[in-house]
């Protein structure tokens, strides 16, 4: 087997079961930040650890089957591949597939049904924040976020939202535009409005009191 070839299947084999046991957790529940090397440690003992209990299983099975001689295996490991070719390849896929199946199944069942009931599984996403929750992720097809933004000073300023955060550590500022064919609307604390002789505005984190938000359906031609 080539060296690159080689160490592609021991990287799938080692690293992609925790990767998917890692991302489904993630799902399903919040997850702290966490170092790079921290995140690395954890995909290889959960892959290393799924695979090495599929290998087992699938190297068990066929000396039961006598599909496989482990014994032949240990005494040949660098032979074997190229004098059984077909077999080599069918454990190969049995181990991969068993290890990702094991690991997506193991973190589905330690993760969601004890923590989120049935009815809110299609809309449960953890790690979302509250603004791409609110201002993407839940938005209609054929919609776009009206945003009346509270300033500090009380005035109410409305536009289209055009650009937000989508991380925590991101600044909390906003952008919002004209929509086509208006301006955006400004009203002080007095009820009094006016209009903003500009196309985009944006609104530090710093000023703003809070959002409010309505999805206003697209025009359409």
């Amino acid at each position: 087997m080539p060296a690159s070839l080689f160490g592609l299947v021991v990287f799938a084999a080692a690293v992609g079961p925790g990767h998917v046991f890692l991302r489904i957790a993630e799902r399903w529940t919040p997850r702290s930040d966490r170092s790079t090397l921290r995140e690395a440690a954890e995909l290889v003992v959960v892959g290393a650890t799924s695979t090495a209990i599929a290998l087992l299983v699938v190297v068990s099975l066929g000396n039961w089957t006598g599909f496989l001689d482990p014994e032949q295996i240990v005494a040949n490991r660098t032979t074997y591949i190229v004098r059984e070719p077909v077999s080599s390849l069918v454990v190969l896929l049995l181990v991969l597939a068993l290890s990702y199946g094991a690991a997506a199944i193991c973190a589905y069942l330690i993760y969601t049904p004890l923590r989120v009931p049935r009815s809110q599984r299609k809309h449960h996403r953890p790690n979302d924040t509250i603004w791409y929750s609110a201002l993407s992720r839940d938005l209609p097809d054929g919609h776009a976020v009206w945003a009346t933004v509270e300033m500090g000073d009380r005035r109410q300023i409305s536009g289209l939202l055009r650009a937000f955060p989508t991380h925590e550590k991101d600044r909390h500022d906003l952008a919002l535009a004209a929509p086509i064919g208006g301006q955006i609307l400004v009203e002080d604390e007095k009820g009094n409005s006016s209009t903003l002789n500009s196309d985009r505005v944006i609104l530090q984190e710093t000023d703003i009191r809070s959002i409010y938000v309505r999805y206003q359906p697209l025009a359409t031609e």
